[in-house]
């Protein structure tokens, strides 16, 4: 997981069938996937985080150019944007409207539930499970993680 909490990496040992069945690969994806948040937001040092957003200073005899307020307008304009999408998110978690949906790997071996802003569970397609390479499974789920976040 990078820092910005977006999964990198996917890996499925070749020999995990020794050890689980597909019900239990499901379980082993969704707690290493929990546990890498845990260890991301365990390593996030908060004096290090700060504004994204340029800090533009002018001189007072500098005349504003259209460029630089066009820039700095859809940089506002974007910023406005997300904290919205933040407010109508919070507003229906605060209503008990958690919507729901379904984000799957472009090969649909992997589907991952996502309830709000959490991956609340991962589902395996079991005879695909037994039949591809943990490789194939693997590069389905991370795909799945990326369309998730």
């Amino acid at each position: 997981m990078d820092r910005r909490g977006r999964v990198t990496d996917v890996l499925i040992s070749a020999w995990w069938r020794d050890e689980l069945t597909p019900s239990g690969l499901q379980d082993a994806v969704l707690s290493a996937y929990r546990a890498a948040l845990v260890d991301a937001a365990a390593s996030i040092d908060p004096t290090s985080v700060v504004d994204q957003a340029p800090v533009r200073v002018r001189q007072p005899a500098e005349e504003p150019s259209e460029p630089d307020d066009r820039a700095w307008f859809e940089n506002l304009r974007r910023r406005l944007d997300r904290i919205e999408d933040t407010l109508d998110s919070s507003r229906r978690l605060a209503q008990g409207q958690i919507t729901e949906r379904v984000v799957a790997g472009p090969a649909g071996l992997v589907r991952l539930i996502v309830s709000g802003f959490t991956i609340s569970q991962v589902q395996i397609d079991t005879p695909a499970a037994l039949q591809e390479s943990p490789n194939r499974l693997a590069a389905d789920a991370l795909a799945a993680f990326h369309a998730a976040s």
